[in-house]
């Protein structure tokens, strides 16, 4: 089930030092999150991280430090496992699920609870996210590449993009039952004079003929 969340203050322990937990302890640190990094060594860009205060390293060898890996997971909001021993990864992610933590699995996407998708941001706040559950990562992420190419080459689709977001703003000033404006959002945004006006981008024109709609008087009256 996909959703967004935000990760601002909980804790991310990372298991493993390379470049795939790298990627993630920076992720979820410039998400806010206070990431952990725990393993035997760690990559030159792990201890960048370390250096500017972004995460905090703790050295441990697995299986021998069991009990300091429990500790952290003990500690962990969500438990990242990228290690490059499969035996190791599997012992990991066995513990953090049976802690009752959130487990996203590098190594294996099938032996944990949360997949971490590819994600892009355009039109300066639409958020797109893709996976392949683990099945192709480079599948997934040459349709995130193609999704963002297709959007960003669509102005007429900003336009309106654009127009429902003030439609959306202008509508809760103005109506206080949710359930009203649900309906509206759906009866204005199928209109088609509507969305003739806010995809040329003209913009104000378009919210007045939203207000209209919705049986409302125009935006300056």
């Amino acid at each position: 089930m996909p959703l967004y969340i935000d990760v601002s203050g909980k804790t991310v322990v990372v298991f493993g030092g390379g470049s795939v937990g790298g990627r993630r302890a920076r992720m979820f640190s410039e998400a806010g999150a206070r990431v952990v990094v725990a393993a035997e060594w760690f990559s030159r860009e792990v201890e960048d991280l370390a250096s500017m205060g972004a995460v905090e390293l703790v050295k441990l060898k697995l299986p021998d430090d069991l009990g300091k890996a429990r500790e952290l997971i003990d500690r962990a909001w969500l438990v990242v496992v990228a290690l490059g021993d499969k035996e190791a990864a599997r012992v990991v992610a066995e513990e953090a699920l049976k802690r009752g933590k959130l487990v996203n699995n590098a190594i294996e996407a099938n032996l944990g609870d949360v997949v971490v998708p590819f994600r892009a941001v355009v039109w300066s706040d639409l958020h797109i996210a893709v996976t392949s559950l683990g099945l192709t990562g480079i599948g997934a992420r040459t349709a995130l590449e193609e999704a963002v190419r297709f959007l960003e080459s669509r102005k007429d689709l900003r336009n309106l993009y654009e127009s429902l977001k003030l439609v959306k703003k202008t509508l809760k000033s103005k109506i206080p039952d949710v359930r009203v404006r649900i309906d509206l959002y759906f009866k204005i945004a199928s209109d088609s004079e509507f969305q003739r006006l806010a995809k040329a981008g003209r913009v104000e024109e378009a919210l007045e003929r939203a207000l209209t709609i919705a049986g409302l008087e125009r935006v300056n009256a």
